[in-house]
C-alpha cells in the first residue's frame, strides 16, 4: 500500500472551509410539473488531521501487520477542491426530488470522484 497515494482510510480533519453557490431557474414548462433547473459549484478543503498514529489498533491509524513497520503516516493537506454541475429539481408531493450532475475542477489524484448524486429532502 503507498500512503502517499492516498490508498488508505481517510480520517478526517479538525478544521474545514466549504461552500457552494447555485441558482435555479424555470425549465419553460407548465409550473403544475413543480420541475426547475439548477446550475452549482461546490468548494472545500479539510485539513488539520489527528496527528495521532499507533501500532496497537486502538488509534487513527495502524500497522498492516509488518513487522518492519512502526507507525503509519498522516497525510494532512489543505489542497483545495472545486466542482460544477447542474440538476434538475421536481416538486413532487412527498417533498423535493432532485438530480445532479457534476465534474470535478480541481482534484487530488487519490479523490473519490461522485459524477452523479440524486436526493430527496426538504426546503426551508
Amino acid at each position: 500500500m503507498d500512503n502517499t497515494r492516498g490508498d488508505s482510510d481517510a480520517i478526517g480533519g479538525q478544521t474545514y472551509a466549504i461552500g457552494t453557490v447555485e441558482t435555479t431557474f424555470p425549465l419553460g414548462l407548465p409550473d403544475e410539473f413543480g420541475l426547475e433547473g439548477a446550475v452549482f459549484s461546490d468548494f472545500g478543503t479539510v485539513f488539520n488531521a489527528p496527528e495521532k498514529t499507533e501500532t496497537e489498533g486502538t488509534g487513527f491509524c495502524t500497522s498492516n501487520g509488518d513487522a518492519t513497520v512502526d507507525k503509519c503516516e498522516v497525510h494532512d493537506t489543505p489542497d483545495f477542491r472545486l466542482s460544477v454541475g447542474a440538476g434538475v429539481i421536481w416538486q413532487s408531493p412527498f417533498g423535493p426530488l432532485r438530480v445532479d450532475v457534476a465534474y470535478p475542477l480541481l482534484k487530488a489524484d487519490y479523490d473519490e470522484e461522485e459524477l452523479f448524486r440524486f436526493s430527496v429532502g426538504t426546503r426551508f
